[in-house]
C-alpha cells in the first residue's frame, strides 16, 4: 500500500518473534536505556512531562497531547524504556495517535 506509513522490526516480540511498529513521518523510533530514560526525567523534562511519567509509573491512565515540538514524543520515548526496563518488555500502550 503506498500510502501506508513506513513499518520497522523492533525486536522481543512473544517467542522472540520481532514486533512490527509503525513509524510515521519517516521517523525511526529511537531505543533509549533505562539510564538516559532516568537522566531524561530527571534533567530534561519541565514538571508537566515529569508529572505524566510519574502518573503512568504509578500504573495510572493518562491521555497527553500538545502542539508540535512540545516534547510529546520525548516522553513516549521515555515511557517506553522505563516500562520496559520496570516490566521485562511487557508493557503495552493504547491509544498512541
Amino acid at each position: 500500500m503506498s500510502g501506508d506509513a513506513p513499518t520497522k522490526a523492533a525486536g522481543g516480540g512473544r517467542g522472540g518473534r520481532p514486533i512490527t511498529v509503525r513509524v510515521g513521518g519517516g521517523v525511526e523510533p529511537e531505543t533509549m536505556s533505562k539510564e538516559e530514560a532516568q537522566a531524561n526525567v530527571e534533567g530534561k523534562m519541565n514538571a508537566e512531562q515529569r508529572q505524566v511519567v510519574t502518573e503512568v509509573l504509578s500504573g495510572e491512565n493518562v491521555f497527553f497531547h500538545g502542539a508540535a515540538g512540545t516534547g510529546k514524543s520525548f516522553v513516549l520515548q521515555t515511557l517506553v524504556a522505563l516500562l520496559k526496563s520496570k516490566n521485562g518488555g511487557g508493557s503495552a500502550l493504547a491509544g498512541v495517535c
